[in-house]
């Protein structure tokens, strides 16, 4: 995300995640303060500190979308995860671009631990699909409730 600042490409970040534990900051708010010591100007980002899934990070950044009257965003994650990412995304109409991360702590993983995690990936997106189809509510539509916690 900071590369396409610098490059021109995008002129705000928002960074989303809540704390792992009382006492320390969020991913959110650190994401923002490491950008800012990268360069980013303080007034190009912001960050929500709440969501703890997939879901509330992309609900909630929403808020600040509108509020910031941004209409579309690109939207960074790791491989791993981004096409998920990017289906709730759109259904949230977000006009969103995909921006896979060029690095990923998973390259290092072995075979095994990397199939482990696009079987999970993909077991959540045919989830997430089914649950669509079927008519199930998977959220609750208020934003950011601090008792979900998977992902």
């Amino acid at each position: 995300a900071v590369h396409l600042y610098q490059g021109g490409i995008t002129q705000k970040l928002i960074f989303t995640g809540g704390a792992l534990r009382d006492g320390i900051p969020s991913e959110g708010e650190v994401g923002a303060r490491w950008a800012i010591k990268m360069g980013v100007a303080a007034a190009d980002t912001a960050y929500e500190s709440t969501s703890r899934d997939t879901w509330y990070n992309l609900k909630n950044a929403q808020v600040i979308l509108q509020q910031q009257q941004i209409d579309s965003v690109i939207l960074v994650s790791d491989y791993f995860h981004l096409a998920r990412a990017g289906i709730m995304a759109r259904d949230l109409d977000l006009h969103v671009q995909l921006s896979p991360t060029p690095t990923s702590k998973f390259n290092n993983f072995s075979a095994f631990e990397r199939l482990k995690l696009y079987a999970k990936e993909s077991y959540f997106i045919i989830g997430y699909q089914l649950h669509k189809l079927l008519g199930f509510d998977l959220y609750e539509r208020e934003v950011n409730p601090a008792h979900r916690r998977n992902n």
